[in-house]
């Protein structure tokens, strides 16, 4: 286990940001379900068109910031790991 942290200590920046941007998108996928409820609440009971289209314009923003986070969760994640992989099977002499 020390070896690999010898080797990730390089790229610990890069690792970081993993987590960081797939916190990103869990609390994206979690304001999804409030939106989808303050529709129905505000805007099909009452028959409110424009709360319909503002709140589902805020949750299409929503998803796709999420997405972004979980594309870009996996994105750090994997560029420290080749770069990891390549120094261990090419030391550096």
């Amino acid at each position: 286990m020390t070896k690999v942290l010898r080797y990730l200590r390089k790229y610990w920046i890069i690792a970081a940001l993993s987590p960081l941007f797939m916190i990103l998108e869990v609390s994206m996928d979690l304001l999804l379900p409030d939106l989808m409820s303050r529709i129905v609440d505000e805007g099909v009971l009452p028959g409110d068109m424009e709360v319909i289209f503002s709140v589902g314009l805020r949750m299409l923003i929503v998803a796709f910031i999420g997405c972004f986070g979980g594309i870009m969760a996996g994105r750090p994640h994997r560029s420290a790991f080749h770069a990891i992989c390549a120094r261990t099977r090419f030391p550096a002499s």
